[in-house]
């Protein structure tokens, strides 16, 4: 993909996931899933402002990595990509869910 298109739709998603997780920072639980088994089951958490700094970290280190490998090149790997645009949108989904079990 072009990265002059990976670029803004990284930014979009980094965004949706930053401005919907401090909207509702204060529904999600103390102690985040960090883990739901096939039946349901929280396997194990972890305290909400650990869970949502390793989000955070994550995202920045992949974000990082892919501007980093791709800097000298116009196009970046289609996978690659969708892991960067992708994978805030997950979090966010995650972080969605883990407000529902309060």
């Amino acid at each position: 993909m072009k990265k002059n298109l990976v670029y803004p739709i990284m930014g979009l998603s980094l965004a949706i996931f930053a401005i919907f997780t401090a909207l509702n920072y204060a529904a999600l639980p103390p102690d985040m899933p960090m883990q739901i088994g096939l039946t349901g089951n929280v396997n194990w958490t972890l305290p909400k402002p650990l869970a949502i700094g390793a989000m955070a970290i994550l995202l920045l280190a992949v974000s990082v990595q892919f501007i980093v490998h791709f800097r000298q090149q116009d196009n970046a790997g289609l996978k690659e990509s969708l892991v960067v645009i992708l994978l805030p949108l997950v979090l966010t989904g995650f972080v969605w869910f883990a407000t529902t079990l309060n």
